[in-house]
């Protein structure tokens, strides 16, 4: 009788073991794609944190970091739309097309500007100097991580703006 009660808890063991090894090998279901709204929360979630912001400038910090990332969204929507389906690719692109294609990436850098500009002071009543600065560094980087860029350095610039000497180093 003992034997079968063995063999019998025994048996229970190996197939939850191979139960659990099954539910662990499932693929992760893909997480659904974030909304604009939830992307800028964390995205200021993480910069408050980088910051190190009390609760009442994190409070005063949201708002105005959520409207600044608004903005650069939308400018970023409006460059992909200048640049239309094909994106950058100069295949089969006149010479003229292509003129037309710089001159709107200047108009989309310049906007990216002045939003920048717009927002320093208000960032600057809410932050130390030190802290907007590193405010738009790592916007800087995010901007780098975004195009897949992470950890593949900088080429011609350094993540802190000083320029590197390329060639003989």
């Amino acid at each position: 009788m003992k034997k079968y009660l063995f063999l019998a808890v025994a048996i229970l063991m190996m197939t939850g073991n191979t139960m659990t090894a099954q539910t662990e090998n499932v693929p992760e279901q893909r997480k659904a794609p974030q909304t604009e709204e939830q992307m800028i929360q964390k995205r200021t979630e993480r910069m408050a944190k980088m910051l190190m912001l009390d609760d009442a400038t994190s409070a005063k910090f949201a708002t105005v970091y959520g409207d600044y990332l608004k903005e650069k969204m939308e400018c970023r929507k409006d460059g992909k739309e200048m640049r239309g389906q094909d994106g950058m690719k100069m295949v089969n692109k006149s010479d003229a097309e292509i003129d037309e294609m710089i001159k709107n990436q200047f108009a989309q850098g310049h906007k990216m500007i002045n939003i920048n500009e717009k927002y320093f002071p208000k960032f600057r009543q809410i932050l130390t100097a030190q802290q907007v600065l590193k405010l738009f560094q790592s916007e800087r980087g995010m901007k780098g991580n975004m195009k897949g860029n992470a950890g593949k350095g900088h080429k011609g610039g350094m993540p802190n703006g000083n320029m590197r000497q390329q060639g003989n180093a």
